[in-house]
């Protein structure tokens, strides 16, 4: 009888100590893909910071066609790639109608977005 209770409190405790270590486990995890998430999105911030004090460069000496020259790539970037999934929401569409009401009044931006189409797009 002492063997059978003794077994089964050590099978019971067995079960509590993987339990534990289980849960552990999981928030691990689940913890170290957040952190994974966060530092992802950090570093798209910091590549559009750069590329915003890039502008803003250009912009303060002067070099205003290059800035916007500058900026029409990550815009055509956006538009043929992300703008074209059929999962677009609101904000979506109406960005695309503005980039597109852009292209219509912007001539430097019209040349880097069909440059952007020959090169990146056509070209697959």
């Amino acid at each position: 009888m002492r063997t059978i209770i003794s077994s089964v409190f050590c099978l019971a405790l067995g079960a509590a100590i993987g339990w534990y270590i289980e849960r552990n486990h999981e928030e691990h995890v689940l913890t170290e893909g957040l952190a994974q998430g966060v530092q992802a999105i950090e570093r798209c911030k910091a590549a559009e910071a750069a590329r915003d004090v890039r502008a803003v460069t250009l912009i303060q000496s002067g070099e205003n066609d290059k800035a916007v020259r500058f900026l029409s790539t990550p815009i055509a970037h956006y538009y043929y790639i992300y703008s074209t999934t059929a999962l677009e929401d609101r904000w979506g569409s109406e960005l695309r109608v503005l980039i597109e009401e852009l292209v219509k009044t912007n001539e430097i931006v019209a040349d880097e977005m069909n440059s952007y189409k020959t090169n990146h797009i056509d070209s697959k």
